[in-house]
This record gives C-alpha cells, sequence and structure tokens, in this order.
C-alpha cells in the first residue's frame, strides 16, 4: 500500500530522533508488517481527509516507515493540536492512541522503540476488538475489507483531482 509514496527517502536514526524531539508534533505509531488491523486505514483517513495531498496542509502530515524488531512500523508525525483528531479518526478504525512508546520483550530482553520521547504513542486496537477473538480467517477478511476501503478512498481522490 505505501508503494504510493514515491517520494520517499531514507532518514538517518540522527533525523529521526530530532523528529521524536520536537515538541511541536506528536508521534503515532503502529504496525503495518504484520498488520495491525486499523493502522492502514487509520494513515490514509487521517491524511486524505484531514491533511489532504496537494494542498498546504498536507505539509503538517510526516509519515515515515520505520523497521524495528523485524517489524515494519507507520509513524505520523502531525501538530500537537490534531490529537485529539488522530483520537477521532483512530476510534472510527477501531483504535486507541496509547500512552507511550512501543516496547518489545525478547528473550526476557526489553526493546524500546528508536523514537522514544514523551510525544510519541502508539497504535492498538480497541478493548474488545473483533481482531483479538478471530480466526486467522476472519483476520484476513478484516484485512481485505480494510484494503478495500482505502482503495476507495484514493480512487475518490484521484476522480476529484482529475475533474
Amino acid at each position: 500500500m505505501f508503494e504510493r509514496y514515491p517520494d520517499a527517502t531514507e532518514v538517518t536514526d540522527e533525523e529521526i530522533q530530532r523528529l521524536a524531539s520536537n515538541e511541536r508534533l506528536v508521534h503515532l505509531a503502529g504496525t503495518i508488517i504484520p498488520p495491525r488491523i486499523g493502522v492502514r486505514l487509520f494513515v490514509v483517513k487521517l491524511e486524505y481527509f484531514y491533511f489532504e495531498p496537494g494542498t498546504p496542509k498536507n505539509d503538517e502530515f510526516i509519515f515515515h516507515v520505520i523497521d524495528w524488531q523485524d517489524m515494519s512500523w507507520a509513524v505520523v508525525s502531525i501538530p500537537k493540536g490534531y490529537l485529539e483528531l488522530a483520537k477521532k479518526v483512530a476510534a472510527e478504525v477501531g483504535l486507541r492512541i496509547a500512552d507511550g512508546v512501543p516496547h518489545s520483550i525478547t528473550a526476557g530482553q526489553v526493546y524500546v522503540f528508536p523514537m522514544n520521547t514523551e510525544n510519541v504513542f502508539t497504535l492498538e486496537n480497541v478493548s474488545g476488538h473483533e481482531v483479538y477473538s478471530s480466526s486467522n480467517e476472519r483476520i484476513m477478511e478484516l484485512l481485505a475489507e480494510e484494503a478495500q476501503e482505502i482503495e476507495e478512498i484514493f480512487d475518490k481522490h484521484k476522480s476529484s483531482i482529475d475533474n
């Protein structure tokens, strides 16, 4: 899905830390590989409905993918004043914005996400979300439904700029 970002460039760890330390921004991190249901849709809805590509507002929407602990994490950085909006969009897609950075515990060792500041938050599925009690087959269906909704958003945006 994120191949739709052809202008993406690699950034250094120092650049990521500088971004994480920017106190005027909040950073929202969620896994995309393996996929957490809702994260991709959250990123797309937040950008396309509130920071529309091709508009000056989109300059306030910063998107990174960080590979960490054998997972790929989508990180959206937006001005702090939009945190409540982000919480609303997260709730619409079955996510919550949890306080704190992601952690991983492997073989008894704790690893902390590379962006480790007070303005970094983790995207998690809400309590009682269908994903927690679903079969693998149902999870695959949910991911397909999410992908379809994302494609519809992309198509609608494309048709609006083509007209």
